[in-house]
């Protein structure tokens, strides 16, 4: 057990605070932060910590195109009780509320529940309209999607994170909002409240339960790899410019929260693409994690790439293999990139420290972030 384990009750608390400021640094998108003047007063009044029931719920603002739906406005769902989520398709957390999501959709919509979906992108190729409607087709979601390529709503609510729910009455006054994961209890008794308030009976309807519980203490922190995020100094090598390319050269240091990259890399904002091997062997990203489950975003220039997954220098067992690993005829594990998504390569049954590598056999490699979770 590290040193780090070890007295991981006492860091985080030193490190809560600075831990909260990094986060919300971390996810606010390119272009998407407003002066607070701007922002409506319901906004405002929930970044000032007020209660702001009652002031009306922000419009659906700059929408690129709408998926399951025609366009819709507040003024239109008058009558209502409309839970707006805020997402975007590649990030873990927002996927893990679905499930809580698509059980208030079957218990309340004919009770006059409507969940309005803002997607707005943190990579560029999250903007892609058809990528965001195979997504939503993937993962079941039925209710309509404003695509907020140009982040006018996540502007006009004042977000700042992903995912965000707030939820407006019958009349289109705002009654409630929650960040991220959990809570799922207070927000379904906050519908059938409201759906109670506009003259509708739930009483029969059993209410759901708060969820598994979301462990995030100690979990290792999301991994930024584009040079955008250079500034979370999140990278464990350093570049060595070569006549016409880049070189990395992984010392074999570990330390958690930082990836290492090996062998030739192009950067770009967003992500790191694979070139070539090193002159000693192949190329290779690294990381040294604490986690349950390990997931990356990644992408494919152009045609289906794979790489091999590692796991402590081995291939991942497959009592721990991710809902994306497969094996080849080698018994090598492995994940095929097919297109711009999150990719779950570990599933681990409790939380532990391990080394993970992914070994791309293609040039057309892009690797975006790793994102973890304790359950």
């Amino acid at each position: 057990m590290s040193v780090l384990r070890r007295n991981l009750p006492l860091l985080i608390a030193m490190v809560a605070i600075v831990g909260i400021i990094a986060a919300i640094q971390a996810f606010v998108p390119k272009r998407a932060t407003p002066a607070a003047e701007v922002l409506p007063s319901t906004t405002a009044a929930v970044l000032r910590g007020e209660d702001p029931a009652g002031q009306p719920m922000p419009e659906f603002t700059n929408v690129a195109a709408w998926v399951n739906s025609k366009p819709l406005t507040m003024a239109s769902l008058k009558g209502k009780v409309v839970l707006v989520d805020f997402w975007t398709y590649s990030c873990v957390n927002c996927l893990r509320t679905l499930p809580y999501l698509k059980e208030w959709q079957s218990k309340y919509a004919s009770k006059g529940l409507l969940i309005v979906g803002v997607h707005s992108p943190e990579f560029e190729f999250e903007k892609d309209v058809d990528n965001v409607r195979t997504a939503t087709a993937k993962h079941g979601i039925t209710w309509p999607i404003a695509v907020d390529n140009e982040y006018g709503t996540w502007v006009a609510y004042g977000n700042r994170y992903w995912p965000h729910k707030y939820i407006g009455d019958a009349n289109g006054g705002y009654r409630f909002h929650h960040i991220g994961e959990g809570n799922y209890r207070m927000t379904e008794i906050t519908i059938r409240d409201l759906l109670t308030e506009s003259g509708v009976d739930v009483s029969g309807i059993p209410l759901g339960s708060d969820g598994e519980h979301t462990t995030w203490a100690g979990v290792s922190p999301e991994l930024y790899m584009g040079s955008a995020w250079a500034h979370l100094k999140q990278r464990g090598t350093d570049p060595t410019p070569e006549a016409d390319r880049t070189r990395y050269i992984d010392k074999k240091q570990r330390f958690e929260g930082m990836s290492y990259l090996h062998g030739y890399w192009s950067e770009a904002e967003e992500y790191v693409q694979y070139v070539a091997g090193a002159p000693e062997g192949p190329g290779y990203v690294g990381i040294l994690y604490y986690a349950k489950r390990v997931n990356f975003v990644a992408s494919t220039a152009k045609a289906p790439a794979v790489v091999e997954v590692l796991w402590d220098g081995v291939p991942v067992p497959k009592e721990f293999a991710g809902d994306d690993l497969t094996y080849d005829a080698n018994g090598r594990s492995i994940i095929t990139i097919t297109e711009p998504r999150m990719y779950n390569a570990i599933a681990n049954s409790d939380p532990d420290e391990h080394e993970v590598r992914l070994l791309p056999r293609s040039t057309d490699f892009q690797l975006y972030t790793f994102t973890f979770s304790g359950s």
